[in-house]
């Protein structure tokens, strides 16, 4: 059983918002989030008459914003965006029989309690950032690990598995990268990840013996991490990195998106001596010796 809500293999867009992805959309967002498919969705650009020609605004605005809706120069430009289907239309055909299937048994499972079993695949602090006119503040709501070589009751899923828990929870557990374990929770779905919640009867297989991230180390990358204005490939699949649920408020507005946070507080994925030192690594290059206890001592 494949997650056909994440599938990124099914959409393309062409929405400015999906620049930094490469135009690639999820399923969920396309299907459950916008519903824009097949109509597509409309996009108003806010544009300045003045700032397009070169010019310089009389009150010294450098960007188009809320307070230009009464000048004369500002306009809107209306655009219309459709998600495209890349699938030939086998792939197409074959594609929407899976989503119904997977869609059956993910209602038939959801918010129930099941057994699970599966292989720790990252253990990660579990942070949500709030912002409003009052606060701008992360959050340490405990962990999320996680699971691969999964199953579910008797289902196998060949895909991401999440299980949320508490700080004390795994300072009882201690879980690390590559423990092997099982036990019951409550499947439920949040924006098309498939998350275990409530755990209990935990029983572990195989012990790892690896590394465990304490509830006070989490704590501390939480207060010193840093928020990136982008999702580099690199820093989603690195150990350091964490989608961290953003929820905005405005008035009786509330947002939610996920951006990428480094618990080792590097905001600039260039300047990452980890991901440097994991580089040349693989392309098989000795680092001087000092350099390399530099490097260690940042990322240890």
């Amino acid at each position: 059983m494949l997650n056909q809500y994440k599938r990124l293999d099914v959409f393309r867009c062409r929405h400015l918002s999906h620049r930094d992805f490469e135009n690639r959309v999820s399923v969920y967002h396309v299907l459950k989030e916008k519903k824009c498919y097949p109509e597509g969705c409309m996009q108003f650009l806010w544009r300045c008459q003045i700032l397009n020609k070169g010019g310089s605004c009389p009150k010294g605005y450098r960007h188009v914003g809320r307070n230009c809706f009464d000048c004369k120069s500002y306009f809107e430009e209306k655009l219309q965006c459709r998600p495209e289907v890349i699938l030939t239309a086998e792939e197409e055909k074959e594609f929407w029989e899976l989503y119904r299937d997977f869609e059956d048994w993910l209602n038939s499972n959801r918010n129930r309690q099941v057994e699970f079993s599966g292989t720790v695949s990252s253990v990660k602090p579990h942070v949500r950032k709030l912002v409003s006119s009052r606060e701008n503040s992360f959050r340490l709501l405990g962990f999320l690990l996680g699971l691969k070589e999964g199953f579910i009751g008797r289902t196998r899923l060949d895909d991401h598995l999440y299980m949320n828990i508490s700080l004390r929870f795994q300072e009882r557990h201690r879980f690390a990268v590559g423990d092997e374990l099982d036990g019951i929770a409550i499947l439920t779905e949040d924006r098309g990840r498939m998350i275990l919640a409530r755990p209990r009867q935990i029983e572990f297989n195989f012990r790892s013996g690896g590394e465990s991230l304490t509830p006070q180390q989490a704590l501390v990358a939480s207060r010193t991490g840093k928020e990136l204005s982008s999702q580099p490939e690199e820093c989603l699949s690195c150990r350091w990195g964490v989608l961290v649920d953003k929820v905005q408020r405005e008035r009786i507005h509330i947002t939610k998106r996920r951006t990428l946070f480094c618990l080792r507080g590097v905001a600039q994925p260039e300047e990452c001596p980890f991901l440097l030192a994991s580089k040349l690594e693989s392309s098989g290059c000795i680092l001087p010796e000092k350099i390399e206890s530099k490097i260690l001592a940042h990322i240890s």
